[in-house]
């Protein structure tokens, strides 16, 4: 019984390592990353894409949508994009666009 629990232990601490480093990876990252879940909602975004977006924090981002950040068409546009790609699972690009 305390090998188990030794073990699922280090196993969540090996975890919790895991997910620090990960976190620190991107938020260190000059790209914007981010990940969204299949309603578009942000899940996670690193701190370029909270000053792009306008927030103080990626913790900021989490739940909005670019419908929260972005004028109708434009937010349209990028969603109407981001369920072509979670729906087919093929690449999106376009030329990047600047909002001003």
């Amino acid at each position: 019984m305390i090998d188990e629990n030794t073990s699922r232990i280090q196993l969540v601490e090996a975890l919790a390592d895991e997910r620090r480093l990960m976190r620190t990876l991107i938020d260190n990252l000059p790209d914007g990353i981010y990940i969204k879940d299949t309603q578009s909602r942000f899940v996670l975004g690193n701190t370029t894409v909270a000053e792009l977006m306008g927030v103080s924090t990626p913790e900021q981002l989490i739940g909005k949508t670019d419908f929260d950040f972005f004028p109708y068409d434009l937010a349209s546009s990028y969603y109407e994009d981001e369920q072509t790609v979670m729906g087919t699972g093929t690449v999106c690009v376009k030329d990047n666009e600047t909002t001003s």
